[in-house]
């Protein structure tokens, strides 16, 4: 396909030629695309820093400057993703952080509603006489980052409403 249009477009520019001129004049065309084609080979080479000994002056120049754009392009990607690393760290630190302190906070008020289950639970039993014990460790109380194990008993009897005494959580 790509002979024919040669073939056609010399047979175009000058159509007196033989076949025998238009297939050395088709024969230097793709000496010269072979040309074209090595000299970008080389070139590639050179870029690349596979054939330096053939490079006059300028052109080592010319590919150092090359070198040093591609590599202060380079130090740039990298700076920007470390430092989008160390914003996102910070972020994550600052959630942690905060995490922390509402869990400090939940053990305190946990702590603090065992406490006042532990005095009503005393109060009901000093009031009612009995002997019915309420089970709350006093290590649970002082260590906040401990599970706190709450166990509740069932009153003795039914009351009509409400005890006013009652705490509402929430």
């Amino acid at each position: 396909m790509k002979w024919r249009k040669i073939q056609r477009y010399l047979q175009i520019d000058s159509p007196g030629l033989s076949t025998h001129c238009a297939w050395e004049a088709t024969a230097v065309h793709i000496r010269k695309q072979h040309g074209t084609q090595l000299n970008c080979q080389h070139n590639c080479r050179n870029l690349l820093g596979e054939e330096l000994s053939r490079l006059g002056i300028e052109d080592l120049q010319n590919l150092q400057n090359h070198l040093q754009v591609s590599l202060k392009s380079e130090e740039i990607l990298l700076t920007d993703e470390i430092k989008e690393l160390h914003r996102k760290g910070d972020l994550l630190y600052q959630e942690n952080v905060e995490l922390y302190k509402n869990i400090n906070l939940i053990h305190q008020e946990n702590t603090e509603l065992q406490k006042k289950i532990h005095r009503q639970g005393c109060t009901n039993e000093a009031g009612r006489g009995t002997n019915t014990t309420h089970e709350v460790s006093n290590s649970n109380m002082n260590d906040l980052h401990a599970p706190i194990d709450l166990r509740l008993s069932q009153p003795h009897s039914q009351r009509n409403g409400p005890p006013a005494d009652l705490i509402t959580l929430g």
